[in-house]
């Protein structure tokens, strides 16, 4: 699991291939805690765009091959379990960039499902071909 910066706490996923990923993504709201009351609503649909934000933000930085937007992603004390590699997201970036040196990327995200469990804590599916 990544922990990405996004404002809500995200859990699901499953293993995936090169071609078709089921992205498992955590998230901690560590923002939340200082940011002012909303109506209930209106904050759900901005943490629903923030975390597909970082979603785009973690394909967009693997694709460019980008570091510094693939490492603005996560939290400084991230964990990430990619299957393949489970390690730091330094690590990861490193990791992903060798093994796509020689090839070209586009990754595209489809089913961008999230699911609120509470203000703090949602569940995200999402697939990456």
């Amino acid at each position: 699991m990544s922990r990405l910066r996004s404002p809500v706490w995200l859990e699901g996923g499953a293993p995936g291939s090169l071609t078709f990923l089921r992205e498992r993504i955590e998230v901690l709201a560590r923002w939340r805690m200082k940011a002012p009351a909303r109506d209930p609503e209106i904050q759900a649909l901005l943490d629903r765009q923030a975390i597909t934000d970082a979603l785009m933000r973690y394909s967009r930085g693997i694709d460019r091959h980008d570091r510094k937007t693939l490492e603005s992603i996560y939290w400084p004390d991230a964990e990430d379990d990619h299957i393949t590699y489970k390690g730091d997201p330094k690590g990861f970036v490193d990791y992903s960039f060798a093994f796509t040196k020689d090839m070209r990327t586009s990754h595209m995200l489809l089913n961008i499902m999230i699911e609120f469990d509470s203000t703090v804590r949602a569940r995200s599916e999402t697939y990456y071909i």
